[in-house]
């Protein structure tokens, strides 16, 4: 109290930078008073220790207010943040955790906006989180109407409040994950509700807010969240996990969709957004979209991982057919219109050998080379020229340590579809390398 007074004699003095550590003093022998008249005195009895501990962290936040100190506030949020772990006895209570630490985030969080502190936002953020994350791992789902859910979906929306990115990405994933896990412990299936809705909200606040970090942060928690429920499936054979059923891929599905069609369709009109950025999480996005189906195809046991690749070949080829750009976004279109292309070629020449089997495999794979080649000559895509030149590897690599040792000792002279497929391979690169007749490079085609 002496030290709080004398901070205040030295502001109306003129000293405003000493009265600040003078006012930090103070607050700090108040935590470690009240602290030691519980845990090592026992003089008085947790509750009232308890109101006193908080009592000190508002009088911070009103010091902290009066000298304009931000480390003054953190200082007292730290305090009111170990508060109840100094006063722990072990017993786990949820409930009443979780509102003191939503009553003194939002304390926090109120003074870090009106005031511009990051550094206390961050102090409130990480105080919320740790404390809340070992509550809910230490109940496992036993306290009634899920605690975590409830104060999960309240922490989301009061870090929502900060106007910093960084926090606001956090607090998505944290709030994807809170929804998972009160699921988890309540037996619901992780590919319900569960996995689409944070990435709904989350396209939803970045609509609102017209920037993508929530989006992004979204859709990253989904694909991870996805990741996990898939290798916890295949690994230990849970069918409690994933439905291996049309509901799954009906997630997956959605999943894609609400991403997507908010990327091009929203993302691309902000005005400072970057397309090529865009570009890259859609890769992504994709990306991680295929294996995931792939993978649930494999564990159901369905047999069209072929189709399903195609399918998704088709639908990148036409997202990067040109007068589909000029409808989306004209000029700003191009990177995602490139990266379009670049992924439904991926998807076919991975469909290939997931449909087909023996040389016919490397015959198309040399067909695409070709064709790539050609189109490369016509628009000069460094692209295609990188991926024919891929392909043309892939089908020379297949023919040798796979067709080739399968022939058998006594193969018969031109009757067997090795020969074909080399030769239709070797015609293919040497087509590549005449209409490549400009290039540097073509006697590698060559050469091949």
């Amino acid at each position: 109290g002496v030290a709080c007074a004398g901070a205040e004699l030295l502001v109306r003095r003129g000293h405003p930078i000493v009265a600040q550590g003078v006012a930090g003093l103070g607050i700090s022998i108040f935590y470690l008073s009240f602290y030691a008249a519980f845990g090592i005195f026992a003089l008085l009895p947790q509750l009232a220790v308890f109101a006193l501990m908080a009592g000190v962290t508002v009088l911070g936040g009103i010091l902290a207010l009066r000298y304009q100190s931000q480390a003054l506030a953190a200082l007292s949020a730290i305090g009111g943040f170990l508060t109840p772990i100094l006063l722990s006895t072990g017993e786990n209570r949820p409930w009443a955790l979780n509102v003191y630490l939503l009553t003194l985030g939002a304390g926090a969080i109120f003074l870090a906006v009106r005031r511009r502190w990051q550094g206390l936002a961050w102090v409130s953020y990480i105080g919320v989180k740790a404390l809340y994350w070992a509550s809910v791992f230490d109940d496992e789902g036993a306290t009634p109407y899920y605690p975590s859910l409830v104060f999960g979906v309240l922490y989301y929306a009061l870090f929502l409040l900060t106007p910093w990115p960084a926090i606001a990405a956090l607090a998505q994933i944290s709030f994807g994950l809170a929804i998972l896990t009160g699921g988890a412990w309540a037996e619901i299936s992780m590919w319900s509700w569960q996995l689409v809705l944070p990435l709904a909200v989350g396209v939803a606040v970045a609509i609102y807010r017209k920037r993508a970090v929530e989006a992004i942060a979204a859709m990253l928690t989904a694909h991870a969240a996805t990741a996990f429920g898939l290798f916890m499936m295949l690994e230990s054979n849970v069918d409690v996990a994933l439905p291996k059923d049309a509901v799954g891929m009906g997630v997956l599905i959605a999943i894609w969709a609400i991403f997507a069609v908010w990327a091009i369709a929203v993302w691309l009109k902000l005005p400072a957004a970057r397309a090529e950025a865009i570009a890259g999480f859609l890769g992504i996005h994709s990306l991680a979209f295929a294996a995931e189906g792939i993978a649930l195809i494999a564990a159901a046991d369905w047999h069209t991982q072929g189709p399903f690749a195609f399918a998704l070949a088709a639908l990148h080829l036409v997202l990067g057919v040109p007068a589909v750009g000029e409808q989306l976004g004209g000029s700003r279109y191009q990177p995602l219109a490139r990266m379009a292309q670049m992924l439904g070629v991926f998807f076919l020449a991975c469909a290939v050998p997931l449909q087909l089997h023996g040389p016919v495999i490397a015959a198309l794979w040399a067909g695409m080379g070709l064709a790539l080649a050609w189109a490369s000559s016509t628009r000069r895509s460094l692209w295609m020229e990188a991926a024919a030149y891929l392909l043309f590897f892939a089908a020379l690599t297949r023919l040798s340590a796979i067709d080739l040792p399968e022939i058998g000792p006594d193969p018969i002279p031109f009757g067997h579809g090795v020969f074909f497929t080399a030769l239709l391979a070797g015609i293919s690169m040497l087509a590549a390398a005449w209409v490549w007749k400009t290039a540097s490079h073509r006697w590698v085609a060559a050469f091949g």
